[in-house]
């Protein structure tokens, strides 16, 4: 269209960038395209959803503003560091960029109410714009492609430039202890059967979870919802990510100690040889008034639903804080069922599609005290965020 070919020529980055970002942009020209074509469409949706466009019945207000978030978090991602260090995590950015470009184009149903969008565009050479979007999406998967294959020079000169705030560990003595919950605790759910497990090997553990500060420092971006407390926990990252946040780190210090803890290891930690369904005595209650909880975790009865700075609780015996509620963590099991008989250092099932959490949240779906219990379980599949819940990593390291 010499329409949109005008007006395109035009058209520069409506965002605003940084110089270092836009060198990275620019070191890949198709990249600079293409990511200045997916710009500029957010920038053509912002204005027909400001214009009043009419939308289909299953389209309401909030799911179009709820796309237009997503495509901005989107192209966040991919101008800031996270492109740069990690294709296969835009590459799941992109596949959801265009799932919402489809959304769109079905939701647009009526335009008789909205004016010329930005001069002389019209409506058809907006949907021909957006189609050739969409296949601009075999540049992106090829870029990622390589990517994948091969660490940029410049990508590793500033991912070594980075110094990353110090991590506490605490020593965890090898031991024995019952996992799992009795059958009269309050909140109890059917997957905590109790049975022993012993533990052979000592291990350290993060004294606090890994704050957005520290995963910064690896990662070069911040992936959290509550984004503006450095020293919270970093949230919104899923089990793969986690995986590539330990990668990068065991290779920045020239080691393979870092990883994530086992589930049992996380609950004998957690427990620090107590036998009650907190740290520091009893759940007196499920939902969001229980006292012992109040002094060692946040969750729904004091939190507002907000994570908040690591280490400002009391911590358990073994000095470690936040097991119980703030943002639930990480485990490097897949979840099962648990077995009905002894264990000795066990890994979790050898196969399975969902991933290991514990320790409760701050967020909707496991604010309440009995979600924050020292036995409670819950999964998710590796590479899913869950909006409703804020969930972060605590590293084990090994001797």
């Amino acid at each position: 269209s010499e329409e949109l070919e005008t007006f395109g020529a035009t058209w520069r980055f409506f965002g605003d960038y940084t110089e270092e970002e836009k060198s990275i942009i620019e070191q890949n020209p198709d990249l600079y395209e293409a990511l200045n074509d997916l710009d500029f469409l957010l920038f053509l949706i912002n204005t027909a959803y400001g214009f009043g466009a009419v939308f289909g019945p299953e389209c309401t207000d909030a799911a179009l503003a709820a796309a237009r978030l997503k495509i901005g978090s989107i192209l966040v991602g991919c101008i800031t560091g996270d492109l740069a260090w990690d294709g296969a995590y835009f590459k799941y950015y992109w596949d959801s960029w265009k799932n919402v470009l489809q959304d769109f184009a079905g939701c647009m149903v009526d335009v008789a109410s909205l004016p010329t969008i930005i001069g002389t565009l019209s409506w058809e050479t907006i949907m021909l714009f957006i189609d050739c979007v969409s296949l601009s999406s075999h540049i992106l998967e090829s870029i990622v492609a390589d990517m994948e294959r091969s660490t940029l020079p410049a990508y590793e000169k500033l991912t070594l430039s980075f110094e990353i705030p110090e991590m506490t560990f605490e020593p965890i003595p090898a031991g024995a202890f019952t996992m799992g919950s009795p059958t009269d605790e309050l909140g109890r759910e059917d997957d905590e059967n109790q049975h022993k497990v012993t533990l052979t090997k000592d291990f350290y553990l993060q004294r606090t979870e890994v704050t957005q500060n520290q995963w910064e420092a690896v990662m070069g971006y911040n992936p959290s919802r509550y984004s503006e407390c450095g020293d919270c926990p970093v949230d919104s990252v899923t089990w793969e990510k986690a995986q590539k946040f330990i990668s990068r780190l065991n290779e920045m210090e020239g080691t393979d100690r870092y990883r994530l803890p086992t589930e049992a290891e996380w609950e004998y930690a957690c427990r620090a040889e107590s036998t009650t369904a907190f740290a520091n005595g009893d759940i007196t209650g499920t939902g969001c008034d229980d006292p012992n909880l109040d002094v060692m975790g946040w969750y729904c009865g004091n939190s507002d639903q907000e994570t908040h700075p690591v280490a400002q609780k009391d911590p358990n015996a073994w000095g470690l804080y936040d097991m119980h509620g703030n943002a639930c963590e990480w485990c490097q099991d897949r979840y099962d069922e648990y077995p009905n008989s002894p264990a000795t250092d066990p890994t979790g099932p050898s196969s399975g599609f969902y991933r290991v959490l514990r320790g409760g949240s701050v967020g909707t779906a496991l604010r309440l005290a009995k979600y924050c219990r020292s036995a409670s379980r819950y999964k998710l599949p590796p590479d899913t965020l869950h909006a409703q819940i804020p969930h972060g990593l605590r590293l084990a390291r090994d001797p």
